[in-house]
């Protein structure tokens, strides 16, 4: 019974080429799949470097502010050798 079976499934069924080729398909789209994750986790990693980095700069550029406004109220002969040392900076 089952030889008959087989016999008339090869005579009758048209073989599919895509068929055979399935596993490769499923492979390709699971590699796509996970160059994908992999791809979202290094962006997602650059844009928190990239807040970080742009954190760090404005902390320093907020910091260089408040020297400059501090050294306006010291007195007139220190005020000239803070901002030579600021310049220097």
């Amino acid at each position: 019974m089952v030889i008959i079976g087989k016999r008339m499934r090869d005579r009758f069924l048209i073989t599919d080429e895509q068929e055979s080729r399935g596993s490769v398909n499923s492979l390709l789209g699971a590699l796509f799949g996970l160059w994908g994750f992999l791809l979202a986790f290094t962006f997602s990693n650059v844009s928190t470097r990239f807040e970080n980095v742009r954190t760090m700069m404005v902390d320093e550029a907020s910091m260089i502010r408040n020297v400059s406004l501090r050294i306006e109220i010291l007195p007139d002969t220190l005020r000239d050798k803070f901002r030579q040392l600021q310049e220097m900076f």
